[in-house]
């Protein structure tokens, strides 16, 4: 709110009664072209028809990489993007992009497989094993509300034990310890590169409920939150009271599908079913969902399937709508431009 002349503006008035949780949605109709911001949607804001940007202000380090980044969506209609810069300097700006990926692999072009080859490497390595890095995970991760004064204490804990493997094969063999540090930080570096690119959660996706589009143990790349209408997408869902009979989980992948019924002057779930791809499993249908009784966490962007040795292999994807794209075994999709880097 800014008052000037006895007049007070404030966003909404400005923009005729238009709330900001709507903008993002008027935005992306025909009416609006330009979009004037100081300090918003610098992360979060994932609109493919963005093409320019003109820029009056100073931009360093990661907000740099945040606020550029929001160009970086393809489309059918755009071919390329345009960056009209006032204020800051060329090479300042490479250097702001520099720090999230330099020491890794790269070539021209961030390739979020290169980033889960990595990992996969690691994780072979035996220097932390799975139930380690869960447990920790569980006391980081925990509400703030049930964190407590000892839950440093046991993250500590949980760590020590792959911290005294390290130690121990520097001791060994200091080159390969070394290599194996190089490979965290390759790793951190693209992935502190590619979550500013792109908003996105992965996921290592079990079950064959889901073949051929999304193989047994395929990484899957998700954008949260879902963009537009659910319908006919496969999403991350979260179930309160039911679980995955496949997995026994409450987390599950499925082709969204709902019916919904009048209910008064609104609508309401009357029937939302959460559809397998493969015809050997029965779809989870909830009947008279409530609000609370399932939660979609995300949407499908692609699948990225690695192998254990680090090789690409074949190619298999989603794009969001169509709930998977068929194709061989399992691989990488590469969709030319979608991480250029500047």
């Amino acid at each position: 709110m800014v008052q000037a002349g006895g007049v007070v503006y404030t966003e909404e008035k400005m923009n005729q009664g238009v709330r900001e949780k709507e903008l993002p949605e008027h935005f992306a109709t025909g009416e609006y072209q330009v979009l004037l911001v100081a300090e918003k949607y610098q992360t979060g804001f994932d609109q493919p028809l963005l093409h320019t940007m003109y820029v009056d202000k100073r931009l360093a380090g990661i907000q740099a990489v945040q606020t550029l980044s929001r160009l970086n969506r393809i489309h059918p209609f755009k071919e390329d993007t345009f960056v009209l810069d006032f204020v800051n300097d060329r090479d300042e700006i490479r250097e702001a992009f520099k720090t999230y990926y330099e020491g890794a692999e790269m070539g021209e072009e961030a390739d979020p497989a290169r980033m889960y080859a990595i990992r996969e490497e690691l994780d072979a390595s035996g220097i932390y094993l799975g139930e380690e890095v869960e447990r920790f995970c569980e006391i980081f991760f925990k509400p703030r509300q049930r964190q407590s004064p000892r839950d440093h204490q046991a993250m500590n804990a949980a760590l020590d034990p792959a911290v005294s493997r390290f130690a121990a094969l520097h001791g060994e063999r200091e080159d390969e310890a070394e290599l194996w540090r190089g490979k965290v930080q390759a790793f951190r570096n693209l992935y502190g590169f590619l979550s500013q690119v792109i908003p996105y959660q992965d996921s290592d996706l079990a079950g064959r409920s889901m073949e051929p589009a999304i193989p047994d143990g395929a990484y899957g790349l998700f954008r949260a939150p879902v963009r537009g209408t659910r319908q006919g997408k496969t999403v991350l869902v979260r179930l309160r009271d039911a679980t995955d009979p496949e997995t026994g989980a409450r987390y599950t992948v499925k082709r969204y599908e709902s019916e919904k019924a009048a209910d008064g002057g609104s609508w309401r779930h009357a029937r939302i079913t959460l559809r397998p791809n493969n015809p050997e499993f029965e779809p989870i249908v909830l009947t008279g969902a409530d609000e609370g009784e399932i939660a979609v966490v995300a949407e499908l962007v692609e699948v990225v399937a690695v192998s254990s040795d680090g090789e690409e292999h074949g190619a298999a994807g989603a794009t969001p709508g169509e709930g998977g794209a068929g194709g061989g075994g399992p691989g990488i999709v590469r969709r030319p431009g979608t991480l250029a880097i500047p």
